[in-house]
């Protein structure tokens, strides 16, 4: 039996004060004598002495307690359950990066907070429930478990290394948990401000002020002189003051070792310089110096992928090295060579090959003006002039003449094409073909058999757009470009050589698979870097967060208190009968009463 209001009880303080009226009070009755000196003998019997009347208890009185008691333990809510009244409550426990910071005394913060939790587990009995939720990543819940089942779980978990807005996790275990727990226990190196809306909320501060030295801005684009700028923010957690190195490596020359000094709760910026070459597209700076118990934004990474853009022709061409050289186009490595033989050609380079048949072609390779001959089945003829009548047109749609103006492109000469089987006709004059594509194992070639610079086409708006879209093709194909660093927790998707992919991660190989769309994705849940087997795709995945690595501890405190057990299950509540015989001896009494 378990009483759902029992501070009702109070009300068994009504049956000392019934005894107190019933001891004390007489009641008024007609008495008729028929002498004046027989009334002291009628009053002597009447109003005896106290401790006479208190002898003299009689049924009435009684029944006044049993209605009182009955109506007292009535209100009071008693009710009869299946099963032994038990708790339920609810772990939201943080796996942020932060969780990993080992402490001076060499405890990491999640060992704290998971002897925190097994305490209270501990006390908790066979029939108490246990919920569990846990967050940013690695995410896990369970719903109205036992101690035993939550005891397990969490000790084969780890924290992750994403960072967590503060807040965010507690916000989405509250409403995870919705109404079920009795009591909520955050469980975090970060203390949120008391909600008194939220009564069953306790918080479970884990770990002290962190002594950490971390970087938290970092920032990779490219300078106009060819090379790469790295931008660093180192932020000093600690109360004193501190010396590191930057330790930069990959990319082209030598390591570079940079001196920072950095105030207490203070910062550090810094800018370096690396120039990239393809055999080495990496970049990480790393801090060195003394442990701070936190590695893991003591490191980032980027890694550079421009997609090598080489020209090759009989002479320079100002218009090609500003196009791709410049500031126009971002995240190309820009070549220029006279070499017909292309010898050392990177293998998922753009070629673009001006007045010449190329002897080697690239992953995408662009052929303008060539002379008369013949190119992987593709027939160059002799030189035509444009008749009067004939108009440049598109056919095909090719995608390369998306948002093309070809009213730009004026030509007076021209070599027809002919075409193999499987190429694809682009431009057309009246009935000869003048560009064309035809996809070959090696890559695709796009011959264009035109000078477009006779006819001013490099000063025309749709000469950018062209090799826009020439780039943005060759891009998707060789799997380059851009600057490849991300946070850690996000998913990469990108386009898939093959069905089945193996990819190296922090972690060791792990293998993914291309969706039907053509697309594979990869979950960057470590810090580190990820990079298909072949190396064709690379990917850095950074801790880069302020809240992560500041101070997020000032005083440490904690509140485990339990809940007091309810009752669970079906219960039949007594409450009602009580009061309802409570009435009917009341009726009763005040029948007697008169």
């Amino acid at each position: 039996m378990h009483l759902l209001h029992p501070w009702m009880l109070l009300g068994f303080h009504l049956v000392p004060v019934a005894v107190l009226l019933h001891v004390f009070r007489v009641p008024g009755r007609r008495h008729e004598v028929s002498d004046l000196s027989l009334w002291q003998k009628v009053l002597s019997r009447v109003h005896p002495e106290a401790a006479q009347r208190t002898r003299r208890l009689n049924w009435l009185l009684i029944l006044e307690i049993l209605i009182i008691s009955l109506l007292v333990f009535g209100l009071a809510g008693p009710v009869v359950v299946d099963r032994r009244p038990s708790r339920h409550i609810g772990f939201i426990v943080d796996t942020s990066a932060s969780m990993n910071i080992m402490d001076a005394d060499g405890t990491s913060r999640w060992q704290k907070a998971l002897d925190k939790i097994e305490a209270i587990l501990g006390r908790l009995g066979g029939d108490d429930l246990v919920s569990l939720t846990t967050g940013p990543t690695p995410t896990v819940s369970l719903n109205a478990a036992t101690p035993d089942e939550v005891t397990r779980e969490l000790r084969g978990m780890e924290p992750g290394h994403v960072a967590a807005e503060p807040g965010r996790v507690l916000a989405d275990g509250i409403a995870f948990f919705a109404d079920g727990p009795d009591a909520i226990f955050h469980v975090s190196d970060h203390a949120i401000p008391d909600d008194d809306e939220n009564r069953r909320l306790r918080e479970i501060v884990v770990g002290r002020p962190t002594r950490n030295v971390g970087i938290v801005g970092f920032d990779v684009a490219p300078a106009k002189d060819g090379s790469y700028e790295a931008f660093v923010r180192v932020v000093n957690a600690s109360a004193e003051p501190v010396s590191r190195t930057l330790l930069v490596t990959g990319a082209s020359g030598n390591d570079k070792r940079i001196a920072l000094t950095i105030p207490a709760k203070g910062s550090a910026e810094q800018v370096v310089s690396v120039r990239l070459t393809t055999a080495s597209p990496i970049v990480r700076i790393r801090l060195e110096g003394e442990s701070d118990g936190f590695a893991l934004d003591d490191e980032v990474a980027a890694v550079l992928a421009p997609l090598p853009v080489v020209v090759t022709g009989e002479s320079v061409n100002p218009a090609y090295s500003r196009l791709f050289g410049g500031n126009v186009f971002e995240n190309t490595l820009y070549i220029e060579t006279t070499d017909k033989n292309l010898k050392g050609l990177p293998e998922n380079a753009l070629v673009i090959s001006l007045g010449r048949l190329p002897t080697l072609l690239g992953k995408t390779t662009a052929v303008v003006n060539p002379p008369s001959g013949e190119l992987t089945g593709i027939v160059v003829g002799d030189e035509k002039s444009r008749g009067a009548e004939q108009a440049l047109t598109a056919v095909n749609g090719s995608d390369l003449l998306r948002k093309v103006s070809l009213s730009e492109l004026r030509l007076d000469t021209y070599r027809p094409l002919t075409l193999p089987e499987g190429a694809t006709p682009i431009l057309q004059m009246g009935r000869d073909v003048v560009a064309a594509r035809l996809d070959t194992p090696r890559g695709r070639l796009v011959v264009l058999s035109f000078d477009g610079d006779a006819s001013g086409w490099p000063l025309k708006q749709s000469f950018v757009v062209f090799w826009a879209n020439v780039l943005d093709d060759a891009r998707k194909r060789s799997l380059a470009g851009g600057v490849g660093q991300h946070p850690t927790g996000s998913v990469v998707r990108f386009r898939a050589p093959g069905a089945e992919l193996e990819i190296d991660t922090p972690t060791g190989p792990r293998r993914i698979t291309r969706g039907p769309d053509g697309w594979a994705s990869v979950h960057l849940d470590r810090v580190g870097i990820y990079a298909l087997r072949d190396r064709s795709r690379q990917f850095a995945a950074n801790l880069v967060s302020e809240m992560e690595s500041a101070s997020r501890v000032e005083t440490p405190y904690a509140d485990d208190d339990l809940p007091a057990p309810t009752p669970r299950g079906m219960m039949w509540p007594l409450g009602p009968w009580l009061c309802a015989l409570a009435a009917v001896l009341a009726v009763v009494w005040w029948r007697f009463r008169r």
